[in-house]
């Protein structure tokens, strides 16, 4: 990425019809952005393209942003740099997201959706993190589309870290309660007797009622049911 002013040019141009191109200059605007080429050069691609919001560019980004390796990152560069970049970035997303008409828009209920795997980078839990998530759960149609929330929950639990209880029961209540997951079956028990054992048994209850009433069957209902 020595001249970033061509993608500045490309991304202002912002009439390429080739899937392949649009896909190129996403994953070189990605790796720039991580790397913080933009921060050494200010030239803002980032910000240029959520300013134009071009989907297809936006969904090549997301799609090869759910989980950064080592070996993508430039010398020097910190891992906790990089997560606050992404989540710089998805919070600009979501915002950008919540102040537009989504109902009649389609691919940005994608993005949004899409956007839920970016919590494949994190180490770290935050308010943020939590608002994201929560925001986006609104546009869940499947539980599958958050097994990715679920495994990042686990392995906060799971963690000698000492993450806020509060950021952590908060996200697992609105993860069940809005998107009812039942898979991975120990897994979501874990999550659940996580829930128990804070005390949050007016969570528990309500997740309780909307499992009755959004699913048929669900191991989950007797389950909780098993912790009155």
């Amino acid at each position: 990425m020595k001249n970033q002013k061509n993608y500045l040019t490309a991304l202002e141009y912002k009439n390429f019809d080739e899937k392949d191109i649009k896909e190129k200059i996403g994953i070189h605007i990605l790796v720039g952005y991580i790397n913080g080429f933009e921060e050494d050069t200010g030239i803002q691609l980032m910000s240029k393209l959520l300013e134009i919001w071009d989907e297809e560019i936006l969904e090549v980004v997301i799609r090869h942003c759910f989980n950064i390796e080592e070996k993508q990152l430039a010398t020097g560069v910190e891992r906790s740099d990089v997560e606050s970049r992404i989540l710089k970035l998805w919070n600009e997303l979501i915002n950008k997201c919540s102040s537009e008409d989504l109902n009649s828009d389609l691919k940005n209920i994608e993005l949004i959706k899409d956007s839920i795997g970016l919590i494949n980078n994190f180490s770290i839990i935050n308010e943020s993190i939590v608002k994201n998530l929560t925001f986006a759960f609104k546009y869940v149609s499947n539980s599958f589309e958050v097994h990715d929330v679920v495994d990042y929950c686990e392995r906060l639990i799971n963690s000698n870290q000492a993450y806020p209880t509060k950021l952590i029961t908060s996200l697992v209540f609105e993860l069940f309660n809005q998107c009812i997951p039942s898979y991975p079956e120990e897994t979501i028990k874990k999550l659940l007797d996580y829930l128990r054992d804070n005390n949050e048994f007016e969570s528990l209850n309500q997740i309780l009622h909307t499992y009755v009433r959004l699913t048929k069957k669900s191991f989950v209902v007797n389950y909780i049911s098993k912790f009155s």
